[in-house]
């Protein structure tokens, strides 16, 4: 059969370059592939012509203009959808659905049915999974994949090409339907204990992957799960918190396939904890010398999984940053959002990765529930005075099947018919705390947000950032990072 698989748009409509194509659905399709089916990936968040801006303050400052896209159907992105969805013709689309593209993913699903109404509609990831009967409520669903998806799609496929999936349905493990006013949960699929089976995301499947530069074909996965239990995180809705990791030997060879392939020298792990098992990151490490690979990657990892001996180990093995989840500077915020860390470990952290030259990124969440805006100031102060190499700002969002997501439902934070497209990151209309009103939340948290860019923007980063590419490995990323860094840098954020 022919299958498609869509990832939705949501910063494309608001006007924003996205970096990345979708990983996962690169597995997916590999999956579906090796059962002999005809894939295409369709990224409606890669748009070639919009040019570099500063992610954080460009978002906030034009978010309603993704609701505005929602209802222009002449922009190019949804003629651009039409056009891929009839000229090839798909038996089955699949969609992956976050919580913030709830509503263009369903207006890709009714596309779909107004060009088929035959065409079989499946759609999975992190708000299918949370909430599958949100999604199924609309006509345009047919299926819902709760979880990790690669098998259960397959098994799916080879149902509805025997064409006895009104019989079989109940059989597949890990899928949601409905039958005419009752939602059905089949049980869960569990989880993949093999990672090494599935094979390396199908890259060569995306559509007009020409136009991807090499660098967005460079991120890779060593591992699925997350050990903690932070209250404002889903990820655990789709992983559980057993984590499962391909053998190093595995990700050594995924390497060398995308460096022969793409010329590739820099590589970006997606991993939630990428330094959890120390004796599988050894042989990572290892292997990165023994073979002589000399390419640079980045990782992320929590503050409670470093030390010194892996500190020397990421240097060894040319590690050229490390990502770590700071979020709060106040201790009670910390606390609240169970994150297992005190601002001392986070600075001692911090200072030993710039002893060893590895530069730092931190993430930073304002907004908590019970939040005050002088824990704000808090953070904010805390952030800048660890001077990290870049700082990822964030506002508070309450994701479906988080401890603090009840939280809010059950203080009356939110409403449980709570519009989910209307929040993310970087919204303004974003506003939990319970503390401030929205007027006095906004003021406050641009005021914030404003200056992690403008840390950020400091020529000493700008300037070490390059550096630590090294252009002599990767001389492919120097014209394209050029141009990138001076939109970034000069570029409207209004």
């Amino acid at each position: 059969m022919k299958v498609l698989l869509i990832d939705p748009p949501f910063e494309r409509l608001i006007g924003m370059r996205y970096d990345w194509y979708p990983l996962a659905l690169g597995y997916l399709a590999s999956s579906v592939k090796a059962k002999g089916h005809d894939v295409l990936i369709y990224e409606g968040e890669h748009d070639a012509q919009i040019p570099y801006r500063e992610h954080t303050l460009f978002v906030r400052n034009n978010y309603d203009n993704y609701f505005k896209s929602l209802n222009n159907n002449a922009l190019p992105v949804w003629n651009e959808i039409r056009k891929v969805i009839k000229e090839y013709n798909p038996d089955v689309v699949g969609i992956t659905i976050l919580c913030v593209k709830i509503e263009s993913a369903l207006k890709i699903a009714e596309i779909c049915k107004e060009i088929n109404s035959n065409m079989f509609v499946i759609a999975g990831g992190q708000y299918p999974t949370s909430l599958p009967e949100d999604i199924l409520a609309s006509k345009y669903i047919d299926y819902v994949i709760r979880g990790e998806g690669e098998t259960v799609i397959q098994e799916l496929l080879e149902s509805i090409e025997n064409e006895n999936i009104n019989e079989s349905v109940h059989t597949i493990n890990g899928l949601s339907y409905k039958v005419k006013n009752d939602f059905i949960h089949n049980t869960s699929a569990g989880f993949i204990k093999d990672l090494d089976a599935i094979p390396f995301p199908a890259t060569k499947s995306l559509y007009m992957r020409d136009s991807y530069t090499p660098s967005q074909l460079s991120i890779i996965m060593a591992s699925r799960g997350c050990p903690y239990n932070c209250s404002y995180c889903a990820s655990k809705n789709m992983w559980s918190g057993k984590v499962r990791y391909r053998s190093a030997e595995n990700v050594i060879k995924e390497i060398e396939y995308l460096r022969d392939t793409y010329s590739l020298n820099h590589f970006t792990f997606m991993d939630d904890c990428f330094t959890l098992n120390k004796k599988w990151l050894g042989r990572f490490c290892t292997l990165i010398k023994e073979k002589e690979l000399r390419i640079t990657w980045s990782c992320l990892s929590s503050v409670t999984l470093i030390d010194e001996d892996i500190v020397k180990m990421l240097k060894g093995a040319g590690c050229i940053k490390v990502s770590i989840g700071v979020e709060s500077g106040s201790e009670r915020i910390l606390k609240l959002a169970n994150k297992k860390i005190t601002p001392e470990a986070i600075a001692r952290i911090t200072k030993l990765l710039k002893k060893y030259d590895i530069p730092v990124s931190v993430y930073a969440i304002i907004g908590f529930p019970t939040e005050t805006a002088e824990e704000m100031r808090v953070t904010q102060k805390f952030i800048l005075d660890l001077k990290p190499d870049w700082i990822y700002g964030n506002v508070f969002t309450p994701y479906p099947g988080t401890d603090l997501y009840d939280y809010c439902v059950k203080n009356n934070i939110i409403d449980k018919k709570l519009r989910f497209s209307m929040y993310s990151h970087q919204s303004s209309h974003n506003n939990f705390t319970g503390t401030m009103n929205d007027e006095e939340f906004r003021k406050i948290s641009k005021e914030i947000m404003e200056s992690f860019v403008s840390d950020n923007k400091k020529l000493i980063h700008v300037i070490k950032r390059g550096i630590r590419k090294n252009y002599i490995k990767n001389p492919e990323s120097l014209l394209t990072d050029i141009k990138k860094a001076y939109n970034w840098y000069v570029g409207s954020t209004s």
